[in-house]
């Protein structure tokens, strides 16, 4: 809830109430920086439920993009560096977590406690990832020592996770699941994802173009003219049992669909227009 705050103040200049939001901000980055529950031994934001401690993958989205903004607007050459370090060691950092090297894609978390457990390869979860480090790779200085690392994790990841696209253009609500249904919200950051990749020249156009496009109709179609999006996978806990998200519940305008569609949308246009 703090990303619109943090980017207002970065963008634009005098307004109203514009110390209030330096008071919440300035609050939300020591809080990011100091305070947050990160994993022993490692860099990245943690949970203590469903116990402690458990890894999710949405934290790459929930915190990461962030620090990735806090960086822009630290007033201090020391302050940006100190949070775009944190932002680019976190998402080498979840690796060992969270992502499955046998399979290439992202488990929705991870117990540290019990490491045998394997979580099954959510859509949506595998969304927050690309987007995270999609936020990262477009402020990250190309001669960052993590810059390469970072790069070749995102495409490793699309590399595969565009293997699970289905004919319709659609990506399943659990990858590798045709039984479970096709879902709009993992799809919409996927083609996100994509289309910022194109556009920054970290993918190949003539490959990745075809998937986007096909994909992004399959999106266009549950958009109606009143702004209705359909097919979004509710908000979900974690579970190692991949019925609880074959059989998970699908909503009109669940917020998690419908502000990812509108930025998959944002980001096919400034392909469109080579816009950066």
């Amino acid at each position: 809830p703090a990303l619109p705050f943090i980017y207002k103040l970065r963008t634009e200049g005098d307004f109203k109430n514009r110390t209030n939001y330096e008071t919440f901000v300035n609050g939300m980055m020591k809080y990011a920086r100091d305070e947050q529950i990160r994993l022993p031994g490692s860099s990245i934001y943690t949970r203590v439920t469903p116990e402690e401690y458990t890894t999710w993958v949405d934290d790459m989205f929930m915190g990461i993009p962030f620090l990735v903004q806090a960086s822009l607007y630290a007033k201090d050459d020391a302050t940006r560096k100190a949070f775009l370090d944190d932002a680019a060691s976190q998402v080498i950092d979840f690796i060992p977590q969270v992502f499955d090297k046998k399979s290439n894609l992202y488990m929705h978390a991870h117990y540290s406690k019990r490491p045998e457990v394997k979580m099954p390869h959510w859509s949506r979860a595998n969304g927050w990832a690309t987007w995270a480090m999609s936020d990262v790779l477009k402020v990250l200085p190309t001669s960052h020592p993590k810059y390469k690392s970072i790069l070749k994790q995102y495409r490793r990841h699309l590399e595969e996770v565009i293997k699970w696209q289905d004919k319709s253009g659609f990506w399943f609500n659990v990858l590798e699941y045709p039984e479970s249904k096709p879902e709009v919200s993992g799809t919409a950051i996927f083609v996100m994802s994509i289309a910022r990749g194109i556009n920054y020249g970290w993918l190949d156009g003539k490959k990745y173009r075809p998937i986007l496009e096909k994909a992004w109709k399959a999106l266009a179609s549950q958009v109606e003219e009143d702004g209705t999006v359909h097919n979004i996978c509710m908000g979900t806990m974690c579970s190692e049992d991949v019925n609880y998200y074959i059989n998970r519940p699908f909503f009109d305008d669940d917020t998690h669909g419908s502000f990812a569609v509108m930025f998959a949308g944002i980001d096919v246009y400034k392909m469109l227009n080579d816009i950066k």
